[in-house]
């Protein structure tokens, strides 16, 4: 199983480097290895445009949406500007779902 991710340029963060975070953390590792996916290789969407987008592959069974959200709110702490960060689910018509992270504006908890 795979999940995409798109996270929101207001982190200001590339793909190659949330990758590269997520695959150096040993927790993260244990539940799936990150891979760079350019965004207009997978999906034509201009909700996307400038967003740094992964792919989560090989996901260890059993593990919970909440539990991949923590470990993606540990890897990407340092770039959120002491803003909470929050996740929204994208259905796409081909029956894909991307999970893009973003950032509050009003410095409200995280939701998802």
């Amino acid at each position: 199983m795979e999940l995409t991710v798109a996270v929101s340029p207001e982190f200001e963060v590339t793909g190659e480097q949330v990758a590269h975070a997520w695959n150096r953390d040993e927790a993260s590792t244990k539940v799936a290895v990150a891979r760079v996916v350019p965004p207009a290789d997978h999906y034509n969407a201009s909700e996307l445009l400038g967003h740094a987008v992964i792919v989560l592959g090989s996901l260890t069974a059993g593990v919970t949406a909440n539990g991949i959200y923590d470990l993606l709110k540990r890897v990407l702490k340092g770039n959120a500007k002491g803003r909470q960060m929050y996740f929204k689910k994208i259905e796409k018509s081909d029956g894909t779902t991307i999970t893009e992270m973003r950032l509050s504006d009003d410095g409200t908890a995280d939701r998802g």
